[in-house]
This record gives C-alpha cells, structure tokens and sequence, in this order.
C-alpha cells in the first residue's frame, strides 16, 4: 500500500472515529429529549386529572366550547354559570400549552437530530464504499 492509501485509510478510520462520537453525542440527546418527552407527556396527564377533577361546571365550559354552532350568548351563559367555580381552569390550560409547546420542540429536535444522523450515516456509507473500492483496485 503506498503512502496516500495510508493516508486515506488513516482519514477514513478518524472520520468512522468522528461519525461514531457524533453518533453518540445525537443518541445521548435523542435519549434526553426523550425523557424530557416523557416528563412532559407525565405533566400533561397528571393536568387531564386536574381538570377531570373539577365539578360538572368545567364540564359545562368544554361542551360549550367544543360545540362550534353555539352562539357567543349561549358561550357567555355557560361560562358565567360556572365562572366562580373554575377560576384555575385558565392556569390549567396554560400549563397545558406550555407543556405542548416543549413536547412540539422536543419532537422537533428529535427529527433534527434524526436527519443529521442519517445524513453523516449515508456520508460515512458513501466515503466507506469509495474506500473500499480503492482498496480493491490497490490489491
């Protein structure tokens, strides 16, 4: 083997050496981004048995939003019936939308690191196959 093709397999086995600790560092993050998933999704039910736990006057204001064909009299009615009953429903629901937003993120920086794990996967497959070429067409 001349001097390049030891150069060129030396380069070859850092950039596997490089991919590898890459590799690792994305699972690492992988792996925290899913317990943060976890974390989040455990919030969020304990959330639903907070506001599964409020009287039937939440469960008035649900209905009433879910229906879309319901007048904005009938919504005021049914929120003024139950207003002094669900002052915390509006704490709850925020919380909900924050922990959405941090599961949206989560999930978003998992596809990030999926694709660049993929893409130095499929860099390091391409450079691996030319090396092996070489290899062959050296012997």
């Amino acid at each position: 083997m001349g001097g390049n093709d030891i150069e060129q397999a030396l380069n070859a086995t850092i950039e596997a050496t490089q991919t590898g600790r890459a590799t690792e560092d994305i699972s690492r993050q992988v792996a925290e981004i899913q317990a943060a998933t976890r974390a989040a999704v455990d919030a969020i039910a304990g959330v639903a048995d907070a506001v599964t736990a409020l009287d039937s006057g939440a469960g008035e204001i649900s209905d009433a939003v879910q229906q879309q064909e319901a007048t904005v009299m009938e919504i005021s009615r049914s929120i003024q019936t139950v207003s002094m009953r669900t002052a915390s429903l509006g704490a709850v629901v925020a919380r909900m939308a924050d922990m959405t937003g941090g599961i949206a993120d989560a999930v978003g920086k998992t596809n990030e690191t999926a694709e660049d794990a993929e893409r130095l996967s499929s860099d390091m497959n391409q450079r691996l196959d030319g090396f092996i070429k070489e290899l062959r067409n050296a012997a």
